[in-house]
């Protein structure tokens, strides 16, 4: 194991009523839908031998509309 792999690793929940409820309609990040999805390779690049984490999270209007509204 090296010292990447012995890190703390967590996940969260992404709720996808919470994300609709408090998205912005004309948010250009996330186009009104409240998440963003990305990919993203352990060595930076993605390629065909290396395996790919697919990560879903709050766009910025959303965090910004729950801290507001509460």
């Amino acid at each position: 194991m090296n010292e990447k792999e012995k890190g703390l690793r967590y996940t969260t929940t992404v709720d996808l009523d919470v994300a609709g409820m408090y998205a912005e309609e004309r948010c250009k990040h996330c186009s009104g839908r409240g998440i963003l999805s990305t990919q993203v390779s352990s060595g930076g690049t993605i390629r065909k031998d290396k395996a790919v984490e697919h990560r879903v999270d709050y766009c910025s209007c959303v965090r910004k509309n729950v801290r507001k509204y509460g």
